[in-house]
């Protein structure tokens, strides 16, 4: 697996987004998840989080991690149950909780792609291989944005369209070119007739 080499060892680069919102016992409605309560949905969370994560991963999170702490249940609480060296990039929602980044964006290079790592897919900007982006939930995993004579291609990392847990580079440039290819369709549906 691709990932950045430390030593003799190789750590898995994960791309992991947000929007699981931890403590947050709305977006169970909101986005239609699967869970019967937020103990329950946070538990799980981080199982999955846990299980694909291991202590040296780099975890890059794309915004909106938990949300209005109480005294008990805040930002530290959450990192504290998760594997992996993290890096935030700032979500619309985390301004109500104690996570503090500055940072807005970020672009690297993985996986023979120049990616742009954002939070809001509306902020993102042609001129690169593709976009990594949250915020919308679960309404699309893939999806072409255009502006004038440009267009570029966005791919949802958030944790509704990917099986609340971490995706690696991998999985998204398989998802992503079954998309381009047709076989799927904009939220990662088999299209009927098309072999993948």
């Amino acid at each position: 697996m691709e990932g950045i080499v430390r030593g003799d060892e190789s750590v898995q680069l994960l791309v992991y987004c947000g929007h699981p919102f931890f403590g947050h016992s709305n977006i169970i409605r909101y986005t239609n998840r699967p869970f019967k309560s937020v103990g329950e949905m946070d538990y799980e969370l981080i199982r999955r989080w846990n299980e694909r994560v291991q202590k040296d991963d780099v975890v890059f999170h794309l915004g909106d991690f938990c949300f209005k702490e109480t005294k008990d249940r805040n930002a530290k609480y959450y990192l504290d149950q998760l594997n992996g060296q993290k890096i935030f990039i700032a979500g619309n929602h985390d301004r109500n909780n104690s996570l503090r980044t500055c940072i807005q964006d970020i672009r690297i290079y993985l996986g023979g792609k120049h990616l742009l790592l954002i939070h809001n897919p509306n902020e993102s900007t042609y001129g690169f291989d593709l976009v990594l982006a949250g915020h919308i939930h679960n309404r699309w995993l893939v999806k072409e944005y255009k502006f004038g004579k440009y267009r570029w291609h966005v791919f949802n990392v958030g944790v509704d369209a990917n099986r609340f847990r971490p995706i690696n580079i991998q999985e998204i440039l398989i998802e992503y070119d079954k998309w381009r290819k047709g076989i799927i369709n904009d939220k990662g549906e088999p299209i009927i007739g098309r072999v993948g």
